[in-house]
């Protein structure tokens, strides 16, 4: 687990160079004055004269400042909210392992289940969440079967994407995604008891058959989800 209660102590620190440093009526500072260590997840270091402090992005900015980082013109002429120490809040598992794990897992056990939510999503005694199975298919091939449901808070259906493969590490032979609809009975037992349910309708927006480079492949699954929750489940940190 992280510790924060260092970066709490930097919070005057921080708090006297923003103003010295912070730009326009935005309260924005500007990154001509922030250095990027690209090695360590786009770790960032507030530099004014000889005094430093380590800042991270606001999580609402988090993506959008990762990628402003990869090139150094926009870079610099980008100004950006920022703040002294890392967030507490974000993405969680709910329970089980990571994508790549649960394939092992798979591999050796036969299925895997996990699911993942936003903690601060809480409503009506739901999150919105991201589940994900990975199963050994009884048959001939003998491939591995992923089924990963979407679920936003609000909502009484989840986006649903299956995919075929013998590994997932370098090509998926099959992927479609569809939208499914359940009641509120069965979106409870999905949800909350992990167990699978067909829902009340099921319509389904595309499907590909033939080999597909796996990067393709969860390029087009983050983009067919739509939360935050993708890169943290599937542990895709830089997609083409």
């Amino acid at each position: 687990m992280l510790n924060i209660r260092p970066y709490l102590a930097n919070r005057e620190k921080f708090e006297a160079l923003w103003h010295g440093l912070a730009t326009s009526k935005d309260d924005l500072l500007p990154c001509l004055c922030i250095k990027v260590d690209k090695t360590n997840r786009y770790a960032m270091t507030l530099i004014a004269g000889e005094n430093s402090i380590p800042v991270f992005s606001e999580p609402e900015n988090a993506l959008a400042t990762d990628y402003l980082a990869t090139s150094e013109e926009m870079w610099q002429q980008t100004s950006l909210r920022v703040t002294y120490a890392p967030s507490i809040y974000g993405r969680a598992p709910y329970f089980g392992v990571p994508f790549h794990q649960a394939v092992e897992i798979a591999l050796k056990k036969g299925v895997s289940k996990s699911r993942f939510y936003l903690p601060e999503t809480f409503q009506n005694g739901r999150h919105s969440s991201l589940l994900i199975q990975v199963d050994r298919k009884d048959d001939a091939n003998s491939q591995l079967q992923l089924q990963a449901w979407e679920y936003s808070i609000g909502d009484r259906h989840a986006r649903y994407v299956h995919a075929l493969s013998n590994d997932f590490l370098s090509n998926v032979s099959h992927l479609d995604g569809a939208i499914v609809h359940f009641s509120e009975s069965d979106l409870e037992t999905h949800l909350n008891r992990s167990k699978k349910v067909k829902g009340t309708g099921y319509k389904k927006y595309f499907r590909i058959d033939g080999n597909i480079e796996i990067a393709h492949a969860h390029n087009i699954v983050k983009r067919f989800f739509q939360s935050d929750l993708y890169s943290e489940a599937f542990e895709v940190e830089s997609l083409i």
